[in-house]
């Protein structure tokens, strides 16, 4: 799936999950949506982290997983994986904020 030739791509999805919400959220996101990562053929090292600062809007969490910058749209395209961030929207509608920063591994 990997080779030294292609890059790697680490990404990185961080979530800002309102206090009320979360427990709801986090089981939810565990269940189904890092689920669906994982199942991704595309896929390798997932992780979860939650940030250990004191954020007055939320709990903070980082999901890091690598990818093959050749399947990287691919990935973006798959049919679940759109559900799947709809359904979270829908679900946690104004709950938690997100963001995406890609990078590329120089050295791992």
């Amino acid at each position: 799936m990997y080779s030294k030739d292609m890059k790697t791509l680490l990404v990185n999805e961080t979530f800002i999950v309102d206090h009320d919400s979360h427990n709801e959220w986090l089981e939810w996101f565990k269940t189904r949506y890092i689920a669906a990562i994982k199942d991704s053929r595309h896929t390798k090292d997932l992780v979860l982290s939650k940030i250990q600062d004191d954020n007055p809007d939320g709990k903070t969490y980082a999901l890091q997983f690598k990818i093959n910058s050749i399947h990287f749209d691919t990935f973006q395209k798959e049919d679940n994986l759109i559900n799947l961030r709809t359904q979270l929207n829908k679900n946690f509608n104004n709950k938690f904020a997100s963001f995406v920063t890609v990078l590329e591994i120089v050295e791992d």
